[in-house]
């Protein structure tokens, strides 16, 4: 009988044990204040108030093929439309590296008087560039250390990149 009591202390123990390191991890990724980013098992986050899922990619490519590798994943390279969203996207982005660039999904449009837009199709209603608006580089990146923007012409350059995707995937 007391046997199995402790062995029943233990395994209640262990769950709660558990339970809390799980709570743990959650809180690394969360806000402590009203949970409004959820990690996934797959290494997406799911941020409430876009109500889209990011992800990191620990990858290095060129802008075209990580659109593509975005678009396997039902998303594109991340559009960003607010500073709340841009602080996500650089916290996801030290997860990474914490000094590197990354792609997001900003390009200049040559059919469109060859202004920045999003790779979504979303609108450009937030920006955070490095010294101004930019003049001619054609591919927006964002810098993990500040989580400012920058454009450079893309030929041959590959670093990491950053795909958001709707909930609705």
């Amino acid at each position: 009988m007391a046997v199995s009591r402790f062995i029943t202390i233990l395994l209640l123990f262990h769950q709660i044990s558990s339970s809390i390191q799980q709570s743990d991890q959650l809180d690394q990724f969360t806000s402590p204040n009203d949970r409004a980013e959820i990690p996934s098992r797959d290494g997406w986050l799911y941020f409430a108030k876009t109500a889209s899922w990011y992800k990191a990619i620990d990858q290095e490519m060129e802008f075209d093929k990580a659109e593509e590798y975005c678009v396997e994943q039902m998303g594109h390279l991340v559009s960003i439309h607010s500073q709340e969203e841009n602080d996500l996207v650089q916290k996801l982005a030290k997860t990474v590296h914490s000094h590197s660039l990354f792609s997001i999904g900003m390009k200049r449009n040559p059919n469109n008087e060859n202004s920045l837009e999003w790779i979504d199709g979303s609108s450009v209603d937030f920006t955070n560039w490095i010294g101004g608006k930019p003049k001619l580089e054609t591919h927006a990146m964002l810098w993990g250390g500040d989580g400012r923007w920058s454009v450079f012409f893309p030929w041959g350059l590959s670093v990491p990149f950053i795909c958001k995707r709707s909930s609705e995937f």
